[in-house]
Order: structure tokens, then C-alpha cells, then sequence
């Protein structure tokens, strides 16, 4: 088995054993009498009867009733019940893997083991999982919508377009307030397409737009059928249930205090010092998903008159991820700063003249001829690419500026090597020929003084390894 294989399995059996640890955590004990609580009785009574109040989207009781049919079970309360409280595990369980799919698209795997585990095992998840309400249906399409915008963000195109309205369809189904991810979706997707001209983005942006409200739509449509057909009484239920309850409030501005216990320490803490610290980097579209909606749920939870602690699912779950990203986000920086540090300071004690820095990622560099790095002496920057470039060969040109040592990525010189790099073998390259010998050579006669493996970010943490150049006076070198 490839590694890429073995990779692809390995996710795959944790997605499953997190669906399943969750599932059978919401559905273990669940038969407890309906008349616990009263809005279970009343969400039966219309999957019993066919009678909707519209008070919210459809995806939760139409899914019910699909599946209370398909199970065939009897039509008395607690029976739906029961079906109904299962229904909220597999949403539950399939929101879990969604941020868990989405963390390690965004970071790591390792990344979103972490995430998945901060998300699924939680109290207040655990029992929402228990109850016949919309609360873990919201859940799942939040959480199915940030993979879609995650996952059209990495490879914009018409299709995952569709996919994302899709996916803000079935957020909207589970709870009204889910249609704000069809608007942040509007603002943040990038084009499938890079534009060349501000008429062409202009373009671009219509169609896109078009298209995933257009997704959205028809999927809305198919899964709300009843409320469309209903729309005078279902625009009577959304004014009362949002408007009047939420909207209409004279509580604004409550504070924080109401929802702040029901939230990670963990995970909030670190998403707060990931925000303000300076490992923090240019954020990706999702990433200013993930805060513009926590923000967002933030406000919303503050200022409504009608607070309860099930309201706070999504902020949770968004925090959850936040968090997680910040924990990686903070190693790595620290990780990377440990590593510039010890080469700063093996640099700064061996040192006496000018160093050599080469690599063979072109992009990484500022300079292909010279430049500085901050805290460090003065460091040529080279950058390799063919040994022709230089007149005679690299080796000369480090010889003629009288550089005394070489730092080289062996993230990348090592493929040069017949090493193996990101589990591939290294003879493909095309100016293999060409480059070996400059790193036959540099390991042959220019003893290493220290060295650093890689780290778990490659583009900012590759291997380091510093090379002493022999006196041209002792022996002739690099020839």
C-alpha cells in the first residue's frame, strides 16, 4: 500500500469510528418518556399527523418522517420520539466528522483528530443528541457548509459552487438563521476563475453569485416543499418565531455571561491568543468565515431577549475549530521561532564573515542574488537553478565572495540526492543532472556544524543544515 493510500485509509477509519463514537453516545438511553420534554410531544404530533406549524425549516421533521416510514415503526408518540431522537445522533455525528474533515483540510490531520474529539464529546452536544429538536440539524448543515466553502475554496469551480449552495440550503433548513451562511458566502467564495480585468471579475462574481443562489434555491425548495406550498402561514410562524421572539427584543446588549460557560476554555482561549498574537498569518476565505460567523453568533447571543443554552450549539462547534487552529497555529510558530533561534545563534557564535544561504524553492526567496535576514549577520541569499546560471559553476560563485560557510534547505537539496521526498522517487526531476553535482559536492568536502530535521509545516519549517567551506588556502575546494 502507497502512502498516499495508506494516508487516505487511515482518515477514513478515524471518520468512522468519530460517526460511530458519537452516533451510539447520542442514542445510548434514549427512551426515555416524551413528555420530558414538551416540544418533543408537539414535533411528534406533526409527524403523526401531517399538521407543520412552520416554526422552523423542514429538514428535521420531513427526515423524520422519511425515516419513521422507512424503519417502519408504530405511529404513537413515543415511538416518533424515539425516531426523532436518533435522527439528532446521526446529525450530531455527521456535524462532528464535518469539523473534523474541515480542520484537517485547513491544518492537518493530526489537527483534526483534535478538533473532531473537542467537538464530539461534549455535554451540551452530547445532550442535544438525546432530544427531537432542530438544534443538531442546524449543526449539521453549519458544519456541511464551512467544508463546501472550504472545500470550492480550494479549487473553485462551477460545480462546488453548486455544492456550496447546496450545502447553505441544507443550513437553512435546519434553522432559519442558517441562511446567513448563504450571505457570507456571497461576500468571501473566491471566483472559480482568476479575472484579468475588473470587468471580467465583475463577471465572474455575477455568475458565481448567480449560480449559488440559484443551488440554493432549488435545493431549499426540495427540502421545504410544504412551507412553499404554505407560505402565508409559514411567513406568519417566521414572523412570531423570529421576529417577535428574537428581534423585537428590549434585552439588547446582556452581556456575554449567559453563554460564555457553555463554551471550550480550552478552545476559546487559544482562538483568542491565536487572534492577537503574531504567528497569526494572512487568513484564508474560511478562516474569515470562521470568525465573521462567530462574531456574528457572538452578537446574535447577546442581544436576543429569548436566551437558551442550546442556542450556543453553533458557537460552539465554531470555537471548538477556532481553537484548534490556534493550538496548531501557536506550536508551529513556536516550533519555527525555536528553529530560527538555533540557527541564529549557531550562526552568531561560528561565524566571522559573510554566509551563504541556498535553496532550491525560488519563490521562498526575497532575492536571488543577496539579502538580509533579520538578527542575523549579513547572508547571501542564492538561489540555484541551473549550474550554467553563474558563468562557470555555483561553486565559483560562492568562492569568489569569499563565503566561509552554507545553509541549505535539505527539505528540498535533498531530492537532489536520490533521496526520497515527499514520498517520491527523485530521479523525475528534470535539472537533476544538472544540480547533483553543486550537492554532491557540498556534502563530499564541507563538513556539517549543525543540523535541523523538518518540522511538521514544510514551507515554514524546512530542514536546515549548515556546511563549513575549507580555506582555499588549505586545499582547493568546490572543483
Amino acid at each position: 500500500m502507497t502512502s498516499v493510500a495508506a494516508r487516505w485509509t487511515s482518515t477514513a477509519l478515524w471518520l468512522m469510528l468519530l460517526f460511530a463514537g458519537v452516533f451510539f453516545s447520542g442514542v445510548y438511553r434514549n427512551g426515555f418518556p416524551y413528555w420530558y420534554h414538551w416540544d418533543e410531544m408537539a414535533k411528534a404530533d406533526q409527524v403523526i399527523t401531517g399538521n407543520l406549524n412552520f416554526n422552523h425549516p423542514l429538514l428535521l421533521i420531513q427526515t423524520a418522517h422519511g425515516l419513521h416510514s422507512v424503519l417502519g415503526a408504530s405511529s404513537r408518540r413515543q415511538s416518533v420520539v424515539e425516531t426523532g431522537r436518533t435522527l439528532s445522533a446521526l446529525f450530531a455525528a455527521g456535524a462532528v466528522v464535518c469539523v473534523s474533515v474541515l480542520v484537517w483540510r485547513l491544518c492537518s490531520m493530526p489537527a483534526g483528530i483534535i478538533a473532531g474529539s473537542l467537538a464530539g464529546f461534549s455535554c451540551q452536544l452530547l445532550t442535544l443528541s438525546h432530544h427531537f429538536k432542530e438544534d443538531t440539524a442546524l449543526l449539521f448543515g453549519w458544519c456541511l457548509a464551512l467544508v463546501a466553502f472550504r472545500w470550492h475554496e480550494e479549487k473553485p469551480s462551477l460545480v462546488r459552487t453548486s455544492l456550496l449552495g447546496a450545502a447553505c440550503a441544507v443550513a437553512a433548513s435546519g434553522k432559519y438563521i442558517g441562511v446567513v451562511l448563504l450571505l457570507a458566502a456571497w461576500w468571501l467564495a473566491p471566483v472559480p476563475a482568476r479575472p484579468v480585468s475588473a470587468v471580467s471579475r465583475v463577471g465572474a462574481l455575477a455568475r458565481q453569485r448567480l449560480l449559488l443562489t440559484a443551488a440554493f434555491l432549488v435545493f431549499f425548495l426540495m427540502l421545504n416543499r410544504r412551507l412553499v406550498e404554505n407560505l402565508p402561514q409559514a411567513m406568519f410562524s417566521v414572523r412570531r418565531e423570529v421576529v417577535e421572539q428574537y428581534l423585537n427584543s428590549t434585552g439588547t446588549g446582556r452581556g456575554l455571561h449567559r453563554f460564555l460557560p457553555y463554551l471550550n476554555p480550552l478552545a476559546l482561549v487559544s482562538a483568542l491568543v491565536w487572534f492577537g498574537v503574531p504567528c497569526r498569518r494572512r487568513w484564508c476565505a474560511t478562516e474569515k468565515l470562521l470568525w465573521g460567523s462567530a462574531v456574528f453568533l457572538v452578537l446574535t447571543l447577546s442581544g436576543i431577549e429569548r436566551f437558551v443554552s442550546r442556542y450556543v450549539l453553533p458557537l460552539g462547534m465554531t470555537v471548538a475549530v477556532l481553537g484548534t487552529l490556534g493550538i496548531f497555529a501557536l506550536s508551529n510558530w513556536l516550533a519555527a521561532r525555536r528553529m530560527a533561534w538555533g540557527l541564529s545563534g549557531c550562526l552568531n557564535h561560528t561565524l566571522a564573515e559573510d554566509a551563504v544561504v541556498a535553496c532550491d524553492l525560488r519563490s521562498l526567496m526575497p532575492n536571488p542574488e543577496t539579502g538580509a535576514i533579520p538578527g542575523l549577520r549579513r547572508i547571501f541569499l542564492l538561489i540555484p537553478k541551473w549550474a550554467s546560471e553563474r558563468g562557470s559553476s555555483v561553486a565559483d560563485w560562492l568562492q569568489e565572495r569569499g563565503a566561509t560557510h552554507v545553509v541549505i534547505c535539505t527539505s528540498y537539496s535533498d531530492r537532489y540526492l536520490n533521496r526520497q521526498f515527499g514520498g517520491s522517487p527523485l530521479g523525475q526531476y528534470s535539472d537533476c543532472k544538472e544540480r547533483r553535482p553543486f550537492y554532491e559536492l557540498l556534502q563530499r568536502e564541507c563538513p556539517v556544524l549543525w543540523e535541523e530535521a523538518p518540522g511538521p509545516v514544510s514551507l515554514l519549517q524546512p530542514g536546515l543544515r549548515l556546511h563549513a567551506i575549507p580555506r582555499v588556502g588549505d586545499r582547493e575546494v568546490m572543483h
